[in-house]
């Protein structure tokens, strides 16, 4: 193999785990076969091998570390908190859940990073191939537990907008009991969905033509392609699709209610309306309107942090050209470096929210830990 050949080999590897993060995934095999020279030329389209390459190393490997690690730490200290507050409240019910996949979709982060920075020294003695295993034993893991924290924040948020919309009717409704009901069917079902994709990716010891030894590399099966296309379009495109929509217009209408709600407010205080039953049971008080507040913040950073991995999704739908072993697949892997960075940003900065704008949240951490 000619020395350019082996600089284009390692770049293929390099550029193999970001088909992971386009949601996209077509794994028939981690091959480093498209050693070509068409190849070589498309991939300095707009971005070069040497930009793409400090894409990888400060923001998959370096920025990702420290996130993950921070997410990790304060999604622990969420679960503590939530678990003192009390589950008789269908707020910390919902929000404990939450913490509990972002501790899980986080924690597998830290793991990634690792692997990738082995992946890219490529140091000497390792039994395993770094990206294959990491892709196997995390990727997959972490990638559900990721779009089981969407679909808990879409119940987070048509909960809080019923209750804006009719707060004593939906009390009634909605109990801490069936959010606990729901979160273990979210928990289940929908990682049950992805059973046939892990069945199809193993662990197996296999010659690594790269390093000349036998390693512990997936093992894909001959079907694998055929499986993940079935799985793509309903779990990767149109729950997450519609999970995320399903925030945005529950967060526009909180918004409109709660300006309502707001304006009511002033008109009694100023005396230019005279409140009755029936208006009061439209409107909602001055602590539920604090935690409405809190998850609309919520909402709106995991919109902010989610959507642009959705517009990448649907980009690549018009310009196929922007993906992997394509003309811009060193643009694309370098968008990608964001678009993840930022999906595991919403799980790790919650704590921040919470502390700031939840005043229970805010004495029961002071009271746990100072």
């Amino acid at each position: 193999m000619t020395l350019s050949n082996e600089l284009i080999s390692f770049n293929s590897r390099c550029l193999a785990i970001a088909d992971y993060f386009s949601n996209n995934c077509s794994y028939g095999q981690f091959s480093t076969d498209k050693n070509n020279d068409t190849f070589a030329i498309n991939s300095k389209a707009l971005v070069s091998d040497k930009t793409r390459f400090y894409f990888e190393l400060y923001v998959l490997v370096i920025a990702n570390a420290i996130v993950s690690l921070f997410g990790t730490a304060s999604n622990i200290i969420n679960i503590i908190v939530f678990a003192k507050m009390g589950v008789s409240d269908v707020v910390n019910v919902s929000l404990l859940g939450l913490a509990v996949s972002d501790l899980i979709s986080v924690f597998l982060v830290v793991w990634c990073s690792l692997c990738y920075g082995l992946f890219l020294l490529d140091p000497p003695g390792l039994f395993f191939d770094p990206l294959t295993f990491w892709y196997v034993t995390a990727g997959w893991p972490h990638f559900i537990f990721s779009r089981v924290t969407c679909y808990i924040t879409a119940m987070v948020s048509i909960e809080r907008c019923l209750c804006v919309i009719a707060p004593f009717k939906v009390k009634e409704i909605i109990t801490p009991r069936r959010i606990k009901v729901c979160l273990v069917l979210i928990f289940t079902i929908f990682p049950s969905a992805y059973i046939p994709v892990l069945l199809v990716h193993k662990l197996a010891w296999k010659f690594d033509t790269n390093h000349n030894e036998t390693r512990i590399m997936a093992d894909f099966a001959t079907n694998t392609d055929k499986v993940q296309a079935m799985s793509y379009y309903i779990n990767d495109v149109f729950f997450p699709t519609l999970s995320i929509f399903i925030v945005m217009f529950c967060a526009i209408v909180t918004a409109k209610s709660l300006r309502r709600n707001v304006e009511w407010k002033k008109e009694k205080k100023i005396g230019q309306v005279n409140s009755s039953k029936g208006t009061e049971s439209n409107t909602i008080s001055s602590k539920e309107l604090k935690v409405v507040r809190m998850l609309m913040v919520i909402c709106t950073m995991f919109v902010m942090c989610y959507f642009p991995s959705l517009v990448l999704l649907y980009i690549r739908f018009i310009f196929p050209e922007l993906a992997m072993y394509k003309t811009y697949h060193n643009l694309f892997i370098s968008i990608c470096s964001f678009v993840f960075l930022l999906e595991i940003s919403n799980s790790s900065f919650n704590i921040v929210i919470y502390y700031i704008m939840s005043s229970k949240f805010n004495s029961t951490f002071n009271e746990l830990f100072f």
